[in-house]
C-alpha cells in the first residue's frame, strides 16, 4: 500500500522493520534483501528533499539502518562488504556537512555529487577500490568506522580484501 501511494518514508521503515524481524528470526538472506531496500529506499528519498536542513535531519535520522546493515554483513560473513557500506555512509554524512556552511575548497569531491548532494554507491565502491588497488607492496591501510555500540576498524592489505 505504501508503495501505490508513495509513502517512501514509510517504506524505508517496513523494509527497516521486516530486516530487523527476519535478523530475530535468524533468516539472514532475507533480512540483507530488506536492508538493502530499505538503505536504497533512504538514498532515494535523500536525493528529492530539495530543502537542506530536511536532507541533514533525514539522513541523521537512518544512521541506525547503516550501522545494523554493517552488523548484519559482518554476521553473515560478507566482511568485504562492510567497507564500501560504511563509506557510503560517511560520504553522506560529509556531503551534509558540507552544505552545512563554508569549508572552502575540497578537491576530492566530485562537483556533482556537491551540487546535488547524491553520491552514487557505484561510485564510493569504485573508489574503496581504486584506494586499495593504490597501495604499494607490503602496506597496510586502517579504515575505522564509529557508531554509538562499537568501533569498526579495516585493515586493507590486499586488491579488494578488507578485514574487520
Amino acid at each position: 500500500l505504501a508503495q501505490e501511494v508513495g509513502a517512501t518514508g514509510t517504506i524505508v521503515f517496513v523494509q527497516w522493520s521486516l530486516g530487523r524481524a527476519f535478523w530475530d528470526l535468524r533468516d539472514l538472506a532475507r533480512a540483507q534483501k530488506h536492508y538493502r531496500l530499505a538503505l536504497r529506499s533512504v538514498e532515494m528519498i535523500r536525493q528529492e528533499v530539495e530543502e537542506e536542513s530536511l536532507r541533514q535531519s533525514f539522513l541523521s535520522n537512518f544512521q541506525d539502518l547503516y550501522h545494523e546493515y554493517i552488523a548484519l554483513l559482518i554476521e553473515l560473513g560478507e566482511e568485504g562488504s562492510t567497507l564500501w557500506i560504511a563509506e557510503r555512509c560517511r560520504a553522506r554524512t560529509f556531503l551534509d556537512l558540507l552544505a552545512m556552511g563554508p569549508m572552502g575548497t575540497i578537491e576530492n569531491v566530485a562537483e556533482e555529487g556537491i551540487r546535488s548532494g547524491v553520491v552514487e554507491p557505484s561510485a564510493i565502491k569504485a573508489n574503496v577500490d581504486e584506494v586499495a588497488r593504490s597501495l604499494p607492496s607490503n602496506t597496510a591501510a586502517f579504515e575505522y568506522f564509529v557508531t554509538d555500540d562499537v568501533t569498526y576498524v579495516w585493515v586493507i592489505k590486499e586488491i579488494g580484501r578488507a578485514h574487520v
